[in-house]
């Protein structure tokens, strides 16, 4: 495997990771356009699916981590907030009740 194979399947795990964290990044063009240049032997089909598959699995289960952890934040330096603005305390009132 030569350098620029190493940067492709690195890309590939990188693009997907990021894609399942925020949907902007092209994880599925990125997969697409691996398994093409595997079918035409420029990269080997099984590293592109370990790569996806790490990618994806990593970024899902970091994905999870921020969504368990942030939000216990976000809340106390919300209702920290909220202590000075009546408008903030009335949204979080309205979002707790929904």
């Amino acid at each position: 495997m030569s350098g620029s194979d190493a940067v492709a399947y690195l890309t590939v795990f990188a693009l997907v990771f990021c894609d399942a964290i925020v949907p902007i990044f092209p994880g599925e063009t990125t997969l697409s356009t691996a398994s093409v240049l595997a079918s035409q032997g420029e990269l080997k089909l099984g590293l592109v699916i370990v790569a996806g598959a790490l990618g994806a699995i990593l970024g899902d289960s970091a994905l999870y981590w921020i969504a368990r952890t942030g939000p216990k934040r976000l809340k106390a330096r919300l209702d920290a907030s909220s202590e000075k603005d009546e408008r903030l305390s009335k949204g979080l009132a309205l979002l707790d009740r929904s």
